[in-house]
This record gives C-alpha cells, structure tokens and sequence, in this order.
C-alpha cells in the first residue's frame, strides 16, 4: 500500500521546473567540471601552500562580498515573477547598491590580509580575486532576472563561457610558470566577460531593460531586503568563517587540505541550486491551498533535491580517499578524513536550502534571521572549541553540525508556511535507495570505478522500486513529465 497517495499536479509547473532544474544543472555540472580542472592543475603545480593562498582569497573575499549581497536578488526573483513590469526598477536599483556598498569592503582586502599575518603576493591576489568576486556577484544579478521570467536557459550560456575562460587560462598560465596571482588575473578577466555576456543577454533575450537607477528607491529596496541581506550574512559566516578560523590557526598547507575537501562539499551544492532555481518562483505564485497545493510541489522538490545529493554524500563518505587521490593526487594525506567528516553537511544541506527559500517566497524571510544569526554564533563557538583541538578535521565536525541543525529547523518552519508536507513523499525513496547503494559500494570499494559504477546502477535501479511501490502517483507524474519534456 503507497505510503501518500496525492493527486498528481499540473504538468505546467513540474513541466517548468525540471526544464529550469535541467538548465542550471548543465550550467553547474560544466562549470564545476572547469573549476576541478583548474583546481587539480593547482593542486599539483603550485603546491599547497600557493594553493592554500588562492583558496584563502576566495573565501575571504566571498565572507566580505556579503556586505554587496544582501538579499536583493532574491527580493527581484520574487517581486519580478509577481509583477514582471518592475523588471527595470529592480533589476537596476540592485546593480547600483551592490556596486555602492560591495567596492569598498572589497577595497579593504588587502589590509585584511596582511593583518591575518600572510605577506608576499598574498594581499595582491586577494584584492585582484576581490574583484572578480563582485563581478560575478553582478551577474548573478542577471540570473535573477532570468529566474523570474523562467528562461534559466541563459545561464549555462554565461557562466559555461566565464568557467571555461578562467579554467582554460588559468591551466595555461599555470604550465608556463607564472605564480598564482597570475591564475587571479585571469579569474577577474573571466568574470568580467561572463557580466557582459549576462547584461548582453538580458536586454536583447529576456526583458528590454535601462540600465538606471534611482537613490530614492535604494532605500525602500535595501529595508525589504535587509531580513534577507542579514541572514545572508550569517549564511556566508556559517560557510565561510571555518576557512579563516582555521588559517588564524593554522599554515597555508592545513589550510589547503582543507580547502580542498570544502571545495568537493562544495561541489554538490550545485544539485540543490538548481532545484531552487525552478522552485523558488513556483513557490512564489502557489498557494498553500489551491488546486496545486504548495505543500505538495514542496515535498517532491525535496525528494528531488534529496534524490540526487544524498547518493553523492554516501559514496564520498565510503569511497573518500580513493576519489582524493584521484582527483588531487597524494599530497593531501588529511583530507580524506575530513572529506569523510563532511558528508553529513553534504546529505542534509538540501533540505535546509529549500526550505529557505520556501519561506522567502511566502515573505517570511525575517525568521530566517533569528536562525542563521543563533547557527552562526554556535558555527563560531564549535571552530573555537573543535579546531585547536582537531585542526581541519575539527572545522568539518563543526560544519557538519551546524547543516544539520539548520536542516531540522528551517525545514519545520518550511511545513508550517507551506500548510502542511508529508515526509515520507519527500524522504523515504532517496534514502532507501542510498543505503542500499552504499552497501554496494562498501562491498566492492577495493575497485573505484566498480563502486561507483556498481552503486550507481543499484541507486537507480532501488529509488524506482521503492518510488513505484510506496509513491505510484509521483513516479507516474515524473514519467509523463519526462515524456512531455
């Protein structure tokens, strides 16, 4: 007997969702796929001490670009898919306050880095991928809008070309000798071409829009983005304060094993990006008690988001050292077990990203702030207490504890605001079909490619008996989804 027995939804939305799912899943898989490479030239040309300088930057230099992102993006998505003859106002108002409040905490990188204690081209390579950074934060500005209007089909188009360009170029510096602040240059090139790209494309593909702004809509703009623009900042302190913690207490070389288990965490989330990218203004327009009921379109896109990273977190979690030393080489002894350490924050990450936005699409963005705000504090406390103690693997421990606490919250007050969601729909198929492959794969783990290829298959082949079994209606209307797609 099925476990929920929902009638099946309107193909228009789930018919969008997975077309918007699809498109931003190519835009991430292709520029993830560019970033590993030049990650993995790094890794093996400039050693871990340069390495740990650039993925110093990075993050440091995303943790103070926070001060540009403060919710407006999000603000734009939801208001502009309501109200779609707002796209100018929005769209521009945001560019001007990103660019206003974003240059000058981009500015002080340098200085910050030198006060951190790392000297050399460090500050250099912070200020030039200080830049890069806020360029990329205007363009996702574009992605935005293309959110709102449901045409994320530009999106692979511009950050397939940006990924690429920086990948490719930074490889080639990399090969002919130059330093790392060279691989910084071409990121700022890079990025500087994909927001081109992105404003070249809105203007002509999407919405005819100006480029204006208006100073007397900045504050209205900034007041109902800041519940958004806070619990932004205590986001990016929950991913980004580990990182710097951890090289306040350790070398470049900790630093740089470390990073490089972050950045396969990182990796994932591309999964749960996507989702939200069709689902955020679906959420937005549905109403918890229309013919499309909210709570139901919630559930599915958690068993979708859960569906496809769960099974990525229990085969890293079995198959942690050999994809390390695979893709990475051998140099980083330390990260397999904090790889290992991180796989909880991978499995229950969706859970909580989804259920964010589901509460800004019903406008209740202000809860957010009390959670991220409580969850940063107690991120801080765990690093102060776990990384001295445990080093890099301490920071994964701290990580890990803090997604998964934030999963359980958001996602109660995500079944609240969305009249109700029924768990099962969301979490029995996914997880059923992960344990089961991951015990194929610790069977046969002595072989990297029979685990994957073995505990693959039996993924695939367990989610549709149990989805068929326990969820008929769900795995009738995906079929008839993927046909009509």
């Amino acid at each position: 007997m099925p476990l929920s027995a929902s009638p099946t939804p309107e193909p228009s939305s789930g018919r969008r969702l997975l077309a918007n799912t699809g498109f931003r899943s190519v835009a991430e898989v292709g520029s993830k796929v560019a970033t590993f490479a030049l990650l993995t030239v790094l890794a093996r040309e400039v050693g871990d001490d340069e390495l740990g300088v650039y993925l110093f930057a990075v993050s440091l230099a995303m943790l103070a670009s926070t001060a540009a992102d403060f919710g407006q993006d999000k603000v734009l998505t939801r208001e502009v898919a309501r109200h779609p003859d707002q796209a100018e106002h929005y769209f521009g108002n945001t560019l001007a306050l990103r660019l206003v409040v974003g240059l000058p905490a981009i500015v002080v990188l340098p200085l910050v880095v030198k006060l951190l204690g790392y000297g050399g081209k460090a500050p250099l390579v912070a200020a030039v991928v200080g830049f890069a950074v806020l360029a990329e934060l205007l363009t996702t500005t574009c992605f935005a809008v293309y959110q709102s209007f449901e045409r994320v089909g530009f999106v692979p188009v511009v950050l397939l070309t940006e990924r690429w360009f920086i990948a490719v170029g930074g490889i080639v510096v990399v090969l002919l000798g130059h330093s790392i602040l060279a691989v910084a240059v071409v990121f700022l090139v890079g990025a500087l071409i994909g927001l081109v790209l992105a404003v070249r494309l809105l203007v002509t593909r999407v919405v005819r829009v100006r480029l204006r702004a208006d100073r007397r809509a900045w504050w209205p703009l900034m007041r109902a983005a800041l519940p958004l623009g806070i619990a932004g900042v205590f986001s990016t302190i929950l991913f980004r304060v580990d990182m710097t913690m951890l090289a306040a207490y350790k070398d470049a070389a900790v630093v740089g094993n470390y990073g490089v288990a972050y950045r396969l965490f990182e990796t994932t989330l591309f999964l749960s990006y996507s989702v939200v990218a069709g689902a955020f203004p679906v959420y937005a327009k549905l109403d918890p008690d229309g013919d499309e009921p909210l709570g139901e379109v919630f559930a599915r896109t958690l068993k979708l988001a859960t569906g496809l990273v769960v099974p990525l977190a229990v085969g890293l979690a079995v198959m942690a050292e050999p994809v390390v030393r695979l893709v990475f080489g051998t140099d980083f002894d330390d990260t397999p077990r904090a790889l290992l350490l991180l796989t909880p924050a991978i499995a229950v990450f969706p859970v909580g990203y989804l259920s964010g936005y589901l509460l800004i699409a019903r406008n209740r963005e202000r809860r957010l702030v009390v959670v991220y705000a409580a969850l940063a504090v107690e991120n801080i406390a765990s690093n102060l207490v776990l990384i001295p103690l445990l080093s890099l693997h301490g920071a994964a421990i701290a990580t890990s504890i803090t997604q998964v606490l934030l999963a359980g919250i958001l996602l109660r007050m995500a079944r609240r605001a969305a009249g109700g969601v029924d768990l099962a729909v969301a979490f029995v198929t996914p997880v059923a079909a992960a344990a089961a492959a991951g015990a194929v794969m610790w069977a046969t783990r002595s072989s990297l490619a029979v685990a994957v290829g073995a505990g693959g298959m039996t993924y695939v082949a367990a989610f549709y008996l149990v989805d068929r079994q326990w969820f008929p209606d769900d795995t009738a209307s995906l079929r008839g989804l993927l046909k009509r797609g």
